[in-house]
Parts: C-alpha cells; structure tokens; sequence
C-alpha cells in the first residue's frame, strides 16, 4: 500500500510540473501590449518568442488559457530585455493528436521613454497590458 501511495505522490509532482504554465513577472507586468509599432522614439530591442502549453498536457489546457500563458511569457521576455511595450500579432495555435496542446505568440519588444503620449500610442491601439503598467500608458 505504502508503494502505491508513493507512485501517486510522484505523478501528482510530475503531472504539477508538466503544467506549470508562466505567471506574470513583477516587471511583465509593466509591458503594454500594442497591435502597432509604438513610435519613432522607441527603441526596437528585437523579437521575442511566447510558448504556452507542450504536446503532453497541452491537451488538457484551454485555448485561452494557452493563449495567456504564452503572452504572459513573451510579456516577461519583453520585460527582461528592458521593454516596456509589446507589439504583439495574433497567437499560433499548434496540434498534436488532434487537439490543440500549444500556442505561440511571436512579437516585437520595444523600450520607449515617457508615456503613452510620448510614444505615438493612442488608446486605440493599445491592445492589453498588465496591471501595473507604465505611468500614462495607453491601456
């Protein structure tokens, strides 16, 4: 019995690892996501690439939640490398044995000074942003 409950112990950690999907980052927080380039004034600090989900488990996942694992990852690549705007397309979908199991989001990662003035982003552009964005930003 003892055995049988120490091979439970380890799927239930192994099956918790498998699904371990990004969380926001204190700094992926502050990024705000556009659908076009920001401006003039900002710098373009290259392209980072969001996965979310994985061919074992990503079956299990909602496309939504696939989706949002996947921008809170490129939301915190973005923040890492210094951006504070994301000028993000639409997510990838992937399948694996007929269901869909990952998303991918590829976008544009911009550091830009100021506020949302600044930058050239209007409200309209703005596409979402993390709770604790930039003072001024477009949201």
């Amino acid at each position: 019995m003892r055995e049988r409950s120490v091979g439970w112990a380890i799927v239930a950690a192994v099956l918790g690892i498998a699904c371990a999907t990004p969380e926001l980052t204190t700094t992926g927080k502050g990024v705000v996501t556009v659908h076009t380039p920001p401006g003039p004034g900002c710098e373009n600090l290259g392209t980072v690439v969001g996965k979310g989900g994985g061919s074992f488990f990503g079956g299990w996942i909602s496309n939504d939640q696939l989706t949002t694992y996947a921008m809170n990852d490129a939301m915190n690549q973005a923040a890492a490398r210094g951006a504070n705007y994301l000028q993000i397309s639409p997510p990838q979908l992937g399948v694996a044995d007929g269901t869909t199991s990952t998303a991918t989001e590829t976008a544009v990662a911009f550091r830009c000074p100021g506020s949302g003035a600044s930058t050239g982003i209007d409200a309209g552009s703005a596409a979402t942003s993390g709770a604790d964005g930039p003072a001024g930003a477009a949201r």
